[in-house]
C-alpha cells in the first residue's frame, strides 16, 4: 500500500510553511523527517492525519485521493505530549476512540487489551495516566493508535521526553513491533540519533523545501545545503587557496608545518578532536590516533579530498 504526496504546500496567514512536498512511501517503510523547530514537521503530520488542510497539492493513499477526507483509521497520529485523558484509565484511554468509531464496549475493550499487550503495558490497564511513567504513557498512546489497526503511524517527536537509557530501549521495541506488524511510520524529529535508530530512510524539511527520502549517507556525505548538513552531523570549516570550505571533521587530514596552530587536543568518544586556528577561523579535526609530532601549539597544515561546500 502506497502513501503519496504530490506538491503539497501549506501557507499560514500569508507565510509559507513549506511548499511542493512530494514523496512516496510504502507500508512497512520506517522513515524519519528531520528539521529544525518551526520547519513545519508537525504541521505536515497533521495534514497527513486529516487534522489540518493543505493549501495546495494532493495526498493519495492506496490510489485514492484523501487530501480533504479528514481523519481516517488508516493513518493515525501519535502526539508528542501523548494526549491521554487524565480522568480515564489506561484501558479507557485506548478504548474510547474505538467506541466513537462505532464498536461496542466489549469489542473496544478486546482490541484495546490486545494493543496494550503488544506494547507490554497490559498490567497498567486500571491506572490513571498520572500514576504511570512518561515511558509508559508513551506506550499507552501508541497502543491507542495501534488499536485502530492502521496502515501508517505518524510519530510527532515521541521520544523527546524520555531519558537516554529508556529512549534507546523504547525506540528499538517500537521499531521491531512496527516491522513485525508491517505498519509504515513517519517519525518527525530534530534528533538525528533517534532517527538513525528508528528509520531506514530520511527526509528533511528545511527552508520551506523537502529533501528525500534518502539513506543517511546521502545526507551526511552529499547534503543539499549547509543547513541540512548540520542536521546530520558536525560540520567544520577550513581555509585553502583564499577560500573557506565546509566538510566533516573526520574528512580532514593534517601534516606538520602550516598556517594552523593547535589550540586543544581532547578525547571525544572513540576519536580525538583537535582544535586548530588560522586567523579568526577555528577548525575541528577528528582523528583516530594522535601522531607523535602533534602537540598543543604545534603548527599544522589541513586539507581534505571531500568538500561539502565552498563558502
Amino acid at each position: 500500500m502506497t502513501l503519496e504526496l504530490i506538491k503539497l504546500s501549506k501557507d499560514y496567514r500569508g507565510s509559507v510553511i513549506f511548499q511542493d512536498v512530494s514523496f512516496k512511501i510504502q507500508t512497512n517503510d520506517l522513515t524519519s523527517i528531520l528539521g529544525a523547530s518551526g520547519s513545519g514537521k508537525s504541521t505536515l503530520l497533521k495534514i497527513l492525519a486529516g487534522l489540518e488542510t493543505a493549501s495546495s497539492g494532493e495526498i493519495y493513499f492506496r490510489g485514492a485521493n484523501i487530501t480533504r477526507k479528514g481523519p481516517t483509521g488508516d493513518i493515525v497520529l501519535v502526539f508528542q505530549n501523548y494526549a491521554l485523558w487524565p480522568h480515564l484509565t489506561v484501558l479507557e484511554n485506548v478504548s474510547l476512540p474505538l467506541r466513537a468509531k462505532g464498536l461496542s464496549k466489549n469489542q473496544s475493550f478486546t482490541k484495546a487489551r490486545s494493543a496494550l499487550t503488544l506494547l507490554k503495558v497490559s498490567h497498567l490497564e486500571n491506572y490513571l495516566p498520572h500514576q504511570i511513567s512518561g515511558g509508559q504513557q508513551q506506550r499507552v498512546a501508541l497502543a491507542r493508535a495501534l488499536a485502530f489497526e492502521p496502515k501508517f503511524i505518524l510519530l510527532d517527536e515521541p521520544f523527546a521526553n524520555l531519558d537516554t537509557a529508556l529512549k534507546r530501549t523504547t525506540i528499538l521495541d517500537i521499531r521491531n513491533l512496527l516491522k513485525s506488524l508491517q505498519i509504515g511510520a513517519i517519525l518527525v524529529s530534530h534528533n538525528v540519533d533517534d532517527s538513525l535508530e528508528f528509520a531506514d530512510s530520511f527526509g528533511v524539511l528545511c527552508d520551506k523545501k523537502f529533501y528525500g527520502f534518502e539513506d543517511f549517507f546521502f545526507f551526511y556525505q552529499t547534503p543539499p545545503s549547509i543547513e541540512v548538513a548540520e542536521l546530520f552531523g558536525e560540520v567544520t570549516y577550513f581555509a585553502a587557496a583564499d577560500k573557506v570550505f565546509a566538510t566533516r571533521p573526520e574528512f580532514l587530514n593534517i601534516s606538520p608545518n602550516g598556517p594552523y596552530q593547535v589550540k586543544e587536543i581532547k578525547r571525544k568518544q572513540s576519536n580525538f578532536q583537535v582544535l586548530a586556528s588560522s586567523g579568526k577561523l577555528l577548525t575541528k579535526i577528528s582523528l583516530k590516533e594522535i601522531p607523535s609530532w602533534l602537540t598543543v601549539n604545534s603548527s599544522i597544515d589541513v586539507w581534505t579530498d571531500k568538500i561539502l561546500f565552498s563558502i
